[in-house]
């Protein structure tokens, strides 16, 4: 005889599941419209969902769900259902191994199934790999269809074009990191609708001054390949002094124009002090820290705020490292 969970008081019935797993969660909120009103409401209200291609899982509630692809001729001890998909699976403390026919169409069925049943946005969304444009779209149109934003979003697909990646930031907010691995052709004038938290392009090559001054929430700045200039860099830095972009934490910029004649900032290149061997260390939102070591410092001149910056062609070639200390 099975005991009769949904009799229990609604204070009970939350006691009682802080005690079962996401697995077996997940397997009680497919047993009923109730179930899965009543998993949804005592567990998984304020969980999101992180959809990783890379490394093929989707988490929620720190365990995470990998789909494989399924081996011929191995034997499964156990199963699991989701949705109309009953598949082989493996699971182990806060991890899940499901084993599909095709283990890129298994991890999206898992995060379409999941955030339909829990109601859950993807707070995160890593679209890289071996990932066809087929199945990235299919993806992204599932969550441009069900959420106005997202917190991190990373793009590595081949064959992205610019015209989509512009379609895609129209129709939805980067709230936290946007990062574009993509090797993207971007013609001039190309503008972000919005700016996040934090930017990364791995191929910056097309980022301009002007793009860089539009940057005024952001916090952490990466480029690399960029063709920013000294030049770019001292106008950047003077409204820096001057008050503006206070919300500012790092610039981890990496390129082939930097020179040494140029000033920065007022300060002439090579801008560093081998006499200041303090390495500092400074954690960057919840994703990244940043360290430094033989750097000079600056000040605001509204507000005394500190930074500190190098650029050493000699020991450390290609990079500028700017990094703010509130």
């Amino acid at each position: 005889m099975g005991f009769p969970i949904y009799r229990l008081p609604s204070v009970a019935l939350g006691e009682v599941m802080k005690f079962m797993d996401v697995f077996q969660l997940i397997d009680l909120a497919q047993c009923s419209k109730k179930s899965a009103c009543h998993v949804r409401s005592q567990e998984f209200s304020q969980s999101k969902l992180f959809l990783d291609y890379r490394t093929n899982y989707v988490e929620l509630k720190n365990s995470k769900i990998y789909a494989w692809n399924i081996k011929p001729g191995r034997e499964y001890e156990d199963s699991r259902q989701f949705g109309t998909h009953i598949v082989p699976v493996h699971i182990s403390h806060k991890i899940m191994e499901t084993y599909w026919s095709d283990r890129k169409e298994g991890l999206e069925i898992l995060v379409k199934f999941l955030a339909k049943l829990l109601r859950m946005k993807v707070d995160q969304f890593f679209a890289e790999g071996e990932i066809s444009m087929e199945r990235f779209n299919s993806s992204m149109n599932f969550v441009l269809e069900n959420q106005k934003d997202i917190v991190r979003f990373k793009i590595g697909v081949e064959g992205l074009t610019e015209k989509e990646l512009i379609g895609i930031l129209k129709q939805i907010k980067v709230l936290g990191e946007l990062w574009i691995s993509s090797n993207l052709f971007i013609t001039e004038g190309f503008q972000f609708p919005s700016y996040p938290e934090m930017l990364r392009l791995d191929h910056s090559s097309w980022f301009t001054l002007n793009h860089l001054l539009a940057c005024t929430d952001c916090i952490r700045i990466a480029l690399n390949e960029t063709t920013l200039t000294n030049k770019d860099l001292d106008v950047f830095i003077g409204k820096w002094k001057l008050g503006e972009y206070s919300k500012l934490e790092c610039l981890d910029f990496k390129g082939t124009e930097f020179d040494e004649k140029t000033s920065i900032g007022q300060l002439t290149p090579p801008i560093v002090d081998f006499q200041n061997q303090q390495k500092e260390l400074k954690l960057i939102g919840q994703y990244y820290g940043a360290s430094i070591q033989n750097a000079v410092n600056i000040r605001k001149d509204t507000d005394g705020v500190r930074a500190s910056v190098r650029l050493d062609l000699q020991t450390r070639p290609n990079q500028f490292l700017f990094i703010v200390w509130n």
